[in-house]
């Protein structure tokens, strides 16, 4: 995933839980650095609060929406308006998805995966985002950990990966060439000692 964008001063709880989740989050302090952020960084989400300085998140949304660089980025809009008027507003303005505040973190990242897997953006590691487990063994990839008789263990991107990759075929042999193939994305074809 390239970036995960949170256009508003909002919430560190917020923005750490989507960064514990796997995602990079960058942030803007107002409607015109976000939208510049957004045309530099070309995200594959972006987060919009409505009631944004400088330049209000409806007038932002619409211009990403103009523009041929930004305008299929999925848009989350994250705000405390939650009159009626105000949803369908932010839905003409070309959101994809409207949470208002305050929400649960869990709300908020079901509808990032929402919009990510509905637009084909998911990061590798959020595909697979079945809870394995085996024995005394559980993978919980949502934040790159293994649990370990209760114990929690973080784990590295390739780690977690490679137990991923086991744990899918618990019980049965796996052959170094598939290893390479699912872990490290070799081809059968490679010359690989």
């Amino acid at each position: 995933m390239r970036e995960t964008l949170k256009r508003e001063g909002g919430s560190c709880y917020s923005q750490g839980r989507l960064e514990m989740a796997g995602y990079d989050v960058s942030q803007a302090e107002d409607g015109i650095k976000g939208q510049a952020l957004a045309l530099q960084l070309q995200p594959d989400l972006i987060m919009l609060d409505l009631m944004l300085p400088r330049v209000d998140g409806f007038t932002v949304c619409q211009r990403l929406r103009r523009d041929d660089r930004t305008s299929e980025i999925p848009v989350l809009m994250l705000t405390a308006l939650s009159q009626t008027q105000d949803k369908v507003e932010g839905f003409n303005a070309g959101a994809d998805d409207y949470l208002t505040k305050p929400f649960e973190v869990e709300e908020l990242l079901a509808r990032v995966r929402a919009l990510l897997r509905r637009t084909d953006r998911i990061p590798q590691a959020a595909k697979h985002s079945e809870i394995l487990n085996y024995g005394s063994l559980t993978l919980v990839p949502e934040r790159f950990e293994a649990i370990w008789f209760n114990e929690t263990v973080k784990l590295t991107h390739l780690e977690f990966e490679l137990l991923h990759c086991l744990l899918q075929r618990h019980g049965q042999t796996v052959s170094p060439s598939e290893i390479l193939r699912e872990v490290w994305g070799y081809d059968p074809d490679d010359d690989i000692e």
